[in-house]
Order: structure tokens, then sequence, then C-alpha cells
């Protein structure tokens, strides 16, 4: 979760139990890469998770919406699959999807979890020093009962300039479809905002 977008409500208040440690038992991956051409990169990975008492946020509860937090044992099997492109030393592309999912545990504790992924993005020169970079990704929600959350969707665009060899000027816009998905229960994300930011390497 992304702790940055919640600001005036924590899940924890209305927790009714005490919270546990939980750890993973199991983490188990395996991934292959191949190399069609020196410019293109494939991927291919996968694996096994074995959690006890992990904590999940809850949004369904006794046929009641709200925000609950709760422990449960659970199994996740995950997959993904990505590429990345470089065709040259001014353009490079990538693109990945993974799959997860759960076992061992009620269908409702799943529904702020995404089930599928899918991200393509690249990086491209336009003039010496500067730089423009996009990032799409969508996400599909676990089911419960025949239905989802609704999907994330969003849209990165960003520019960076080099103005010295060791400052960088960079203007980037986040989520420029403005998509209210959730990241908490009944709290959305935030919509389009805007930055302008400066790097300097000392």
């Amino acid at each position: 979760y992304d702790m940055r977008y919640l600001h005036s409500f924590s899940p924890y208040w209305v927790s009714d139990s005490q919270i546990h440690d939980g750890y993973t038992a199991i983490d188990a991956s395996l991934g292959l890469v191949w190399n069609p051409s020196e410019h293109l990169e494939l991927q291919l990975d996968g694996g096994y998770r074995k959690y006890y008492d992990k904590v999940f946020q809850m949004m369904y509860k006794g046929n009641v919406y709200g925000s609950y937090i709760t422990q449960s044992d659970a199994g996740l099997t995950h997959i993904g699959l990505s590429a990345k492109y470089l065709h040259s030393s001014r353009l490079s592309l990538h693109a990945a999807a993974d799959y997860n999912k759960w076992h061992g545990c009620d269908a409702e504790l799943l529904l702020l979890l995404p089930e599928l992924n899918i991200g393509i993005g690249g990086e491209f020169l336009i003039i010496d020093r500067l730089t423009a970079n996009m990032d799409y990704r969508y996400s599909m929600m676990t089911a419960y009962e025949g239905s989802r959350l609704p999907y994330a969707s969003t849209l990165d665009i960003g520019l960076r300039y080099a103005l010295l060899d060791r400052l960088d000027i960079a203007l980037n816009g986040t989520n420029l479809l403005n998509n209210r998905y959730y990241r908490f229960a009944e709290c959305r994300n935030r919509g389009i905002s805007v930055s302008l930011s400066a790097l300097y390497r000392f």
C-alpha cells in the first residue's frame, strides 16, 4: 500500500483484535531470461509464498462495508512476464505483466489486492540533455462474489533536463488519467498531480 495517500484515517484505529507478529515461511521463485537479440531482453518468472498471520485490510465484513484489519494464513502463487527493448542510446522501452492467485484465505480479504497488473513505458532522449519518460499501469482487482473494485489505470509522463553535469530539473505529471482507484478502504487516491523538482549529485 502507498502510505502517502493516507492522511486522516487509519484502519488500525478500528481493529477489534491485537495484531500478532506474522512471517513468511516460504518464498520460492524461479526465473528465466532470454536475449533473442542484443537490443531485446525477455524475462519469465514465477513463484510461491506461504504467509502465517499475514495482515489484510478488509472493506467488507458481515454485509457491512467499512475498513477493517485482520490476519490470516495465506498462500500466493504469482507469475510474471517482462520485456526490455533498447533501440539506441536515445530510446528504451519496457513492458511487464504479472498475475497473482491467493490460496487458503477468505476471498473477502482480497478486494483491495490486484489480481492482474500490466505496465508499459519508455524513455526517449528528445535532444541533448532533455529526456522524456512515460509509464502506463493497469491493475485489475481481485473479484469477490462476482464483483470487483474499480480498476486502477494510471498514466505518468515526465521531462528531465540536465541543466548542469550534476544538476537535473524534472517536471512530472502523475495519474494524468485522473483515475480515482482505491488504495485503502473508503479512501481513494489523489487525482492528477504535477511536480517540479531539482536533483543535485554530489
